[in-house]
């Protein structure tokens, strides 16, 4: 997620750590030198990440499908925050972000404002940092856009979302109709 804020000075994660310790709803985030800002996001698409993370969480755990405002800093120039994150290995509660080198699956949900940093800085990031698979949910479009390092291309999901955990094994299959009907309710 991320509006351009500024490009009179390049951000470092330090830079945005120190300028921002605390938000109110709001993300500050950076990529190769670059503020993004995002405000506070739509209610769909805080419905949207509570249900996918239940989900996944169903198949890997509540500690390792996290949706949280976390500081990931996926290569040395960047720290993002993205919706919600698969991780290998759960965190223990005195874990730092600093300790997630790399999620197996990041998940952003598009907003007007959000769609061409996730779909280009964000998608180009994920990738360069080998993260396996980013999702991609398109509330307007009830789809899910998966991307993996080696994609030029997204593969569109329209009809379910299968996933198979790398660690234990286990399936993940949504049935994307009935997820994306009960984010926007009756």
């Amino acid at each position: 997620m991320g509006m351009p804020a500024s490009t009179d000075r390049y951000w470092t994660p330090a830079d945005v750590l120190a300028e921002f310790p605390e938000s109110n709803g709001t993300r500050y985030e950076c990529i190769a030198g670059e503020l993004l800002v995002t405000p506070v996001p739509r209610v769909a698409h805080e419905l949207a990440v509570t249900d996918l993370c239940a989900a996944l969480a169903e198949v890997v755990g509540k500690r390792r499908a996290l949706r949280a405002l976390a500081d990931l800093r996926l290569t040395a120039d960047s720290l993002v925050q993205p919706d919600a994150f698969v991780l290998e290995s759960p965190l223990a509660g005195h874990a730092s972000w600093a300790e997630v080198s790399r999620p197996l699956v990041v998940i952003e949900v598009l907003s007007p404002s959000t769609a061409s940093v996730d779909r280009g800085r964000k998608r180009r990031l994920y990738q360069r940092a080998g993260v396996p698979e980013y999702w991609i949910l398109d509330l307007d479009a009830r789809r899910i856009e998966r991307w993996t390092p080696a994609s030029d291309e997204p593969e569109i999901l329209q009809d379910q979302l299968a996933w198979a955990d790398p660690v234990s094994g286990a399936k993940a299959v949504i049935h994307l109709p009935t997820f994306f009907a009960a984010v926007w309710g009756p």
